[in-house]
């Protein structure tokens, strides 16, 4: 790669994104040393006096984390290695065309931009997006033909398809990829964000199990879950069980449902509500043992 075709391609990033004010990356010299050639390129090109000249014209900066010190890029490394293990497992050993890989990981990088990051109020519905920032409310859901259209009848083609039944079984199929990766990614999405929520809490004594609180939102787990589309809830009660520990919640859904779940199965939002302190948690923990 040139500093030209690096330039080419940022282009292309700006032109579907916008102009991003700052931009992190690795630092080459972090990386392994099977990838050196790779690093010593990528140095080469985004270094490039034709590369700095365009940042310098743009008023973009570009920054690096520190040298031997990969856990500074956390915040997107551990999002990186569940969608590349999703994809992976999603195409296996299948061959695709340039084209149709192009397009799964354009619809891929949708799915992950959609992904609920905080609630703008809880009393409403809507929930803030990383697409939001730059196409507010957009609607990246595709048309699917479902298996049960197909099975009731064989002869079933779509009114728009004007008789392409290629066509169609092709989307299908592509839609079919992008629906394994969903559900394989979101599973992952959902431990990652538990994972996160209790390293959070790490102390001295070990990690603290952060119980839910009474008007949080949170994403609630649900299997054959449609793709790209989250279940957000209110906490209404953390209801105690008989041996004194928490194991469920009473929760209303965005349409007004109440039911209950259990606390596995609710997820805090990666931007979500503000979580307890070691002493206001324990703090909490005997006022609830004194009631």
């Amino acid at each position: 790669m040139t500093a030209e075709d690096f330039l080419l391609a940022f282009r292309n990033f700006v032109g579907r994104c916008g102009k991003p004010d700052y931009v992190l990356s690795d630092n080459a010299k972090q990386f392994k040393t099977t990838a050196k050639a790779l690093d010593e390129l990528w140095q080469k090109v985004v270094r490039d006096p034709q590369s700095i000249d365009y940042f310098s014209q743009k008023h973009i900066q570009w920054d690096f984390i520190t040298e031997r010190a990969p856990w500074k890029g956390g915040l997107y490394e551990r999002m990186i290695g569940i969608v590349k293990n999703a994809l992976k497992v999603t195409t296996g050993r299948k061959v695709l065309k340039f084209n149709q890989l192009k397009t799964l990981l354009i619809e891929i990088e949708a799915t992950v931009n959609s992904r609920p990051l905080t609630y703008v109020h809880a009393t409403e519905p809507f929930v803030i997006r990383p697409c939001d920032f730059i196409f507010p409310k957009a609607n990246i859901q595709l048309p699917t033909i479902t298996n049960e259209d197909v099975e009731k009848d064989p002869t079933y083609m779509p009114t728009s398809a004007g008789g392409g039944e290629r066509l169609v079984e092709k989307y299908q199929k592509n839609l079919q990829l992008l629906d394994k990766f969903w559900r394989i990614w979101s599973k992952d999405y959902l431990n990652l964000l538990r994972e996160r929520n209790q390293l959070e809490h790490k102390n001295i004594r070990g990690a603290i199990q952060r119980r839910p609180m009474v008007g949080e939102i949170v994403l609630v787990y649900e299997p054959d879950q449609p793709r790209n589309n989250w279940k957000a809830a209110k906490i209404n009660d953390v209801i105690r069980s008989s041996d004194g520990k928490y194991r469920s919640c009473e929760i209303q859904y965005m349409d007004g449902f109440v039911t209950r779940r259990a606390l596995n199965h609710l997820f805090p939002l990666e931007e979500g509500a503000e979580v307890l302190s070691l002493s206001d948690a324990e703090e909490e923990e005997s006022r609830a043992d004194t009631e």
